[in-house]
């Protein structure tokens, strides 16, 4: 067990890392209540991300985030980057559940697809906070699990969370 401890604290360092170097790249940006790819903006440094690009479409939903200090809420979810190193797996939902905890919803892309069997480990960081879950095999279509992070402050305190999903390979 203290072997999979080991790698799983290796591969949380190395998504805090990387997150930091690639924040400019362009990753699905998965927005929980619309479940699809939109940038909604959010809140960075205390300070106001515009939305780019986003036009108000009827049903959609958008946080109005505050600059701290000013009018509440103060409680603004972070948008979340997502990527894959594993086929046919991505990220569809990603739900706040309290302070510290997501849940992510890990779906298979092909509808028929099978049986899911690798074992996979979906991790998470924000330069603050980090978490991982390992997820066994043995399940089709989606998968949801929770992610409790660890560190300074809450997730309500992050503009953008980074999740990434990783094969077990031993």
């Amino acid at each position: 067990m203290q072997f999979s401890r080991n790698i799983l604290i290796g591969i949380v360092a190395g998504i805090i890392t990387t997150a930091t170097l690639i924040a400019t790249s362009d990753f699905t940006k998965v927005d929980a209540q619309m479940g699809g790819s939109h940038d909604m903006g959010g809140m960075h440094d205390g300070t106001m991300m515009g939305s780019q690009g986003h036009q108000n479409l009827p049903g959609s939903v958008q946080q109005s985030c505050h600059q701290a200090g000013s009018m509440p809420p103060h409680y603004c979810e972070p948008y979340y980057n997502t990527m894959s190193s594993v086929r046919g797996l991505r990220i569809g939902n990603v739900d706040v559940q309290n302070d510290n905890t997501l849940s992510v919803t890990v779906r298979q892309i092909a509808t028929n697809a099978g049986t899911v069997d690798q074992k996979i480990v979906v991790a998470g960081g924000t330069g603050y906070l980090a978490g991982a879950t390992i997820v066994e095999g043995g399940w089709s279509d989606t998968k949801t699990i929770t992610i409790t992070f660890e560190g300074l402050g809450t997730l309500y305190d992050q503009g953008s969370v980074h999740l990434h999903i990783f094969p077990i390979t031993s």
